[in-house]
Parts: structure tokens; sequence; C-alpha cells
């Protein structure tokens, strides 16, 4: 027979209900980080229904927190703020007493500090300059990652074997010229 559980903390009412908020924010984790315009209408429920429930409170600093940051830089129709806008608001998002009561929030404020303002704005003072997103910036590190030397080996008869090499030396001379290589 199996010990009884004492039941949650509040504002848990059994560790039924407990699981299922904790699966569904693992599940759903993604939604918080979407700008409100990008969501489907099923999403914006089901992101309404987790800012509502039991741990809504600090989810929806977060959430405030991310929208801050967005409306940083555009306004609500998407259009480009102005240096000066995007400064005050930058200023007012930095000293968000709500955020820095949570730590990584926090951690996140001390970290964008004015030099990385001025860094991330640059777009704004240069309106020829095109914001990037998230998409130039994995396809740039895409890019980036191929630019480096690979070697895949996984052992020497099949790495020899998948480039070709001619094997003019025995497959003992081979193995102790792979040992004595560096492979920075």
């Amino acid at each position: 027979m199996l010990p009884k559980l004492d039941p949650p903390s509040l504002p848990w009412n059994d560790w039924d209900e407990l699981r299922r908020a904790r699966e569904d924010l693992w599940l759903y984790r993604t939604l918080f980080l979407h700008r409100a315009e990008n969501l489907t209408p099923e999403e914006q429920q089901k992101l309404a229904g987790l800012l509502a429930g039991p741990v809504g409170g600090e989810l929806r600093v977060a959430r405030t927190f991310l929208e801050h940051w967005f409306a940083i830089w555009a306004d609500d129709l998407g259009n480009r703020r102005t240096p000066q806008e995007a400064e005050r608001r930058y200023e007012i998002w930095r000293t968000d007493a709500a955020a820095a009561k949570l730590g990584p929030l926090r951690r996140q404020q001390q970290h964008l500090d004015a030099d990385h303002f001025v860094r991330l704005s640059a777009f704004l003072r240069n309106t020829a300059w095109e914001p990037t997103n998230n998409a130039a910036e994995r396809s740039g590190r895409i890019f980036r990652h191929g630019q480096h030397p690979h070697v895949r080996l996984r052992s020497v008869t099949v790495h020899f074997g998948e480039i070709g090499r001619p094997f003019h030396r025995s497959a003992s001379s081979e193995i102790g010229a792979l040992r004595n290589w560096h492979w920075g």
C-alpha cells in the first residue's frame, strides 16, 4: 500500500492539477516568447489560460517584460520607433520594479545596459538599415558554423574509405599517422 501524500501547497487543489499545469507549461513554453500578433486564436487562448492559472502571476510579469521589450523597437502597427522614443521605452523597461523582483528578468535588465542598448538600437539611427530577426540570425549562425572545418571520424577504416584515399601504406602505418596528427 502506498503512503498517503499530503496535499500540495496552495494554490493547488491536488497533485493531478499541479501535474497538468506542469505538463502544459512545458508543452506550451514557446508561446510565451512569441509576439501576440504572431499567435493563432487557439494559441492566444492557451496562453491566456496559462497566464490566468495558479502560477500566472510571475508568468504575467515575464510576458509583460517581453512585450515591453518588443515595444521598444516598434509601435503597435509595426512601425520603427524614433531613437528618442526607443530610448525612453528602454529606460522604462530597464527600471521595471516588478521584473526586477524575478531573478532571471533582473539579470537581463542588468546585462542589457546603456552601452548594449546603443549597439542594439543602431538600426533606428539609420533608416536604410533593416532590423534583424531570428530567421536572419539563425541563417547567419548556420553559415558561420559551415565555415569551420569539420572532421567526422568514426573509425580509421570508414574515414579512409569515405574520402577514397588510396592505401599506398599499410593500415597500421595509417593508424600511426593518425595518432600523431594534431586534431585542433
